[in-house]
């Protein structure tokens, strides 16, 4: 027939196909074209890894699984082997083309090492299936809905599946089917490695460091870290090395018990601070342990914890200098602008140096100057027609006597009589 020859190259030419892509167990209906015709109609589907496709739906003749509702294919329970490529025909000619993906739609859960394992049973749920990614083609089923379980570790709790000291072998997927097996939801299990911090200055652990690990000695491996690049092997897979007598003397302390292994560390000591790695024989990070101890202030640190201080102290010194400063030159500087001395002129400073001490002595100094600026006597010889220049003291009318406000620049105060 034509639509043989037309859908392989419509599937391997057509890079626009829409794509749908849904979660297992879901139900879906099969888009169907505008020409579709109940009558002439075919849907074709070739399986996800196949190239042949096959008749699912004939006007209203379903095959499998399927059943015809709503005038098209519907599945009411996706599954994966539903994934591939779904094609409408009719009149010999394609008319639609689409491609359904089965995607994963687990939820990631995580556990700590050694911790239980805790998943909620779906009511319709009949069976819980179990695969380990170590082995993705190995289904194991550790729960049915007769109640029992097939994990020696695991009981029913309520509608709870619980599976005590989880380890690494819990590790992968966990899935609810139905009677039918569709898938009702799916848990990806990740197991993570348990974690502390200590701190040997605690009152807690001052003496005595006891930690326990779920976990048997035969199957694990300690590493001890006390610095970067620097590690020592304590236990080999099970077997204690010479490293703990040599670092810890008789201080550290293993004790087997029925649900792991105890380590003791008394004593202790800033040397013994650092990381403690513990592994399963199959090398998966089991534990991590890390011991601190606060670290003694050096010289160093004392010096570089007082350089601010001193520096502080000297920058308040030096504005108290400048304060103080400040305050002693306002104070010799008058406030009243009118107390402040008046400019003078150089001659009149010459004065001051030789003001005389009282008024007495002010009125002795007058005369002389009165007869040293006086006009020579006329010669014997005859006058003279010219006018002599006069000078006249002008008093300032204090009662002192004419002072003159200024004298010439030389002036010589010896007369001859």
């Amino acid at each position: 027939m034509l639509w043989l020859l037309l859908f392989p190259c419509t599937v391997l030419c057509d890079a626009s196909m829409q794509t749908y892509q849904m979660c297992p167990g879901t139900p879906f209906y099969i888009p169907r074209p505008t020409e579709y015709d109940p009558n002439t109609s075919y849907l074709h589907f070739a399986r996800k890894g196949t190239s042949r496709p096959e008749i699912v739906l004939r006007g209203t003749t379903v095959s499998d699984h399927y059943s015809f509702k709503d005038d098209t294919l519907f599945i009411s329970e996706l599954r994966k082997t539903d994934a591939g490529v779904f094609s409408w025909s009719g009149d010999q000619k394609i008319h639609k083309t689409f491609k359904l993906e089965i995607k994963d739609c687990a939820v990631p859960q995580m556990v700590v090492f050694g911790q239980p394992l805790k998943l909620s049973i779906p009511p319709e749920a009949s069976r819980l299936e179990f695969v380990h990614p170590s082995n993705q083609h190995s289904t194991k089923t550790v729960w049915i809905a007769d109640g029992l379980t097939h994990v020696p570790r695991a009981f029913l709790q309520g509608s709870s599946w619980i599976a005590e000291k989880t380890t690494y072998a819990d590790e992968g997927s966990y899935t609810f089917r139905r009677p039918s097996g569709a898938e009702v939801s799916k848990i990806q299990v990740k197991v993570t490695a348990d974690i502390k911090y200590y701190n040997m200055d605690e009152d807690a652990i001052q003496q005595k460091w006891d930690i326990f690990l779920p976990i048997s000695l035969f199957e694990m491996s300690l590493t001890f870290t006390p610095e970067p690049h620097n590690e020592y092997v304590l236990i080999y897979k099970g077997s204690v090395t010479e490293k703990v007598e040599n670092l810890f003397s008789d201080r550290m302390a293993f004790q087997e018990q029925s649900e792991g292994v105890r380590i003791v560390l008394t004593d202790l000591r800033r040397r013994d601070a650092g990381r403690y790695q513990i592994v399963d024989v199959d090398g998966n990070l089991v534990a991590l342990r890390f011991l601190s101890a606060n670290q003694s202030p050096s010289y160093y640190t004392y010096f570089y914890a007082l350089i601010p201080a001193v520096l502080f102290i000297l920058l308040c010194v030096c504005i108290c200098k400048c304060c103080c400063s400040k305050s002693k030159n306002k104070s010799n500087t008058p406030s009243n602008p009118e107390d402040a001395s008046p400019a003078q002129p150089y001659n009149a400073i010459e004065m001051q140096d030789r003001e005389p001490s009282n008024m007495q002595g002010l009125e002795d100094y007058v005369p002389s100057i009165q007869q040293a600026m006086s006009p020579p006597p006329p010669s014997a010889q005859g006058s003279s027609l010219d006018p002599q220049p006069q000078f006249q003291l002008q008093g300032s009318g204090d009662g002192l006597g004419d002072i003159p406000s200024t004298f010439p620049l030389t002036m010589d105060t010896t007369t001859s009589t």
